[in-house]
Parts: C-alpha cells; structure tokens; sequence
C-alpha cells in the first residue's frame, strides 16, 4: 500500500459495489457513485509523473 489515497477510494468503490449487490442502491446510482470514487482515485494516484513524465520508473 503506496498511497492511503487511492486505497481508500477502492474500498469505497467495494463497498458501493456490495451496496449494490445487496439492493441498499439502485444500480443507477451505485453506477454514479463509483464512477465518481473511481475518478478521485486515479485523480490521487502517486504515479501520476512516472510514465512519460519527469521521473524514471
């Protein structure tokens, strides 16, 4: 585990996706909400610079 950030951000999309999966959501939404979860975890992604960027993988 690198960086908490994006490790928070897959157990939240887990959790929608159990949510989901046990009826507490509507898919529609549970689709949102991921979508959303998953955009802040790459967003907060440390690896960010590494290809193509300034620093040697």
């Amino acid at each position: 585990m690198k960086s908490w950030k994006t490790t928070v951000a897959g157990i939240a999309v887990a959790i929608v996706a159990a949510a989901t999966a046990l009826g507490y959501i509507t898919e529609t939404q549970g689709t949102a909400i991921m979508g959303a979860l998953a955009a802040l975890g790459l967003a907060a992604a440390k690896d960010s610079n590494v290809t193509g960027g300034t620093k040697q993988q």
